[in-house]
């Protein structure tokens, strides 16, 4: 009896070896996109969360409730509201608080609800107010209403966009938040 040994043929490993380089390479740009749509719909809901919760603790709790734009410090045990008004980029994260003489400033006695750091993958978060207006806080009143009444509007947008994965926050003179997706720009 003979062993027969058979094995791949040059031509053979060569033409499976091109299928894979095309397979990797079609694959591989797909995942980056469905890796960063999933980063933008974790950063929003992340941000939709706030705003839900900031607006349900201030009806609960009967109080003014801010939510505001968290000062950029290098030391992450510190928990401040940013004062600078001229900058709307959110991206240094957000804190919700008991703002109980509703000044926008957390103040001594006044209750840190939640925080949250910089989300990941380091976006660019402006928040505006429908005259465009830069905005450093938001604020709603015992009924879950915004204070004052006009809406606003927060972009997150990813350095590496790509598709539809600027994604936009809005909120309503009452209160309501609302999110969608947008292209690239």
């Amino acid at each position: 009896m003979r062993n027969h040994h058979q094995g791949f043929t040059l031509i053979e490993l060569l033409v499976t070896l091109v299928v894979a380089i095309v397979l990797v390479s079609i694959g591989v740009p797909m995942f980056k996109s469905i890796t960063a749509n999933s980063r933008a719909t974790a950063q929003v809901n992340t941000l939709v969360t706030a705003l839900n919760l900031a607006r349900g603790e201030a009806v609960t709790r009967g109080v003014t409730v801010t939510i505001c734009k968290r000062k950029a410090d290098d030391d992450p045990a510190v928990i401040a509201c940013e004062d600078d008004g001229d900058q709307s980029d959110w991206s240094s994260g957000w804190l919700v608080f008991e703002d109980l003489d509703g000044d926008a400033v957390l103040d001594d006695g006044e209750e840190v609800i939640r925080v949250w750091g910089p989300p990941p993958g380091t976006p660019t978060i402006p928040a505006v107010d429908d005259a465009g207006n830069g905005l450093i806080f938001l604020q709603f009143d015992a009924t879950g209403a915004k204070t004052p009444p006009r809406g606003a509007t927060l972009t997150i947008t990813n350095p590496d966009c790509t598709g539809d994965q600027v994604r936009v926050v809005s909120l309503s003179p009452i209160g309501q938040v609302t999110n969608q997706r947008q292209a690239c720009q």
